[in-house]
């Protein structure tokens, strides 16, 4: 990694990127989570003021709540997932 893009990282705080198949969360410059398009069985928008919360069910049946201040998540996931989408989160519990 370059250092201007742990700069870049740092400085944009919890955010996500889109590489292949696979949805990468970060903490400023230190990945938390990746996610391959392949463990996704639905998704499902919350929307708050400000923020929104994405609901995510895997193929396992762990569910992930993961807040999304760039909408950055929902555009990876819109991109390789959005036929994984539900309408809201009550539709994707009460699935």
């Amino acid at each position: 990694m370059s250092f201007r893009t742990f700069i870049n990282r740092l400085r944009k705080g919890e955010h996500y990127e889109l590489i292949g198949q696979t949805i990468f969360a970060y903490h400023g410059p230190f990945e938390t989570l990746a996610l391959h398009r392949s463990e996704i069985k639905q998704w499902a928008i919350i929307p708050e003021m400000g923020v929104d919360f994405i609901q995510i069910e895997l193929n396992s049946g762990k569910m992930l709540l993961l807040t999304d201040k760039h909408n950055d998540l929902i555009a990876a996931l819109n991109a390789i997932a959005e036929n994984c989408k539900v309408g809201d989160e009550l539709e994707l519990l009460n699935k």
